[in-house]
């Protein structure tokens, strides 16, 4: 169940994001007893839909967090690309280019584009 968003007067998210980190940690810690025994697309699929998902709804709230609670989301994103690919050296860029992928906020950055270009051309479904 997804949870209202928590913040204060000034707009700041960082309790949310950080309640939602501890809650994709958590989750990391029970993958990671779990991962030797799945197979590698199944591993990247349960990692994806569980733990990285966190960070994609809702758009708007994660395009203007803090540079504080981008870099927490980036550390979430590193331990999960460390369990998946089995490697706990390398750092976070080369970790994203060996998984093929790009940052949480670069995702979320391309998403808005393809937003903004779907409403500029009007090809968003009309509404009744």
């Amino acid at each position: 169940m997804i949870q209202p968003c928590e913040h204060d007067n000034a707009l700041k998210f960082d309790t949310h994001v950080h309640g939602i980190c501890k809650k994709a940690n958590q989750k990391l810690h029970a993958f990671g007893r779990l991962r030797p025994y799945l197979r590698s697309d199944q591993s990247k699929l349960l990692l994806n839909e569980v733990v990285l998902s966190s960070f994609s709804y809702f758009l708007q709230v994660w395009l203007f967090c803090r540079k504080t609670d981008n870099k927490e989301i980036d550390r979430t994103h590193k331990r999960v690309l460390r369990i998946l690919c089995r490697d706990y050296e390398s750092i976070f860029e080369e970790l994203l280019e060996r998984d093929n992928t790009k940052t949480t906020h670069t995702k979320n950055l391309q998403k808005l584009m393809i937003e903004v270009y779907t409403l500029l051309n009007h090809l968003n479904p009309e509404y009744m």
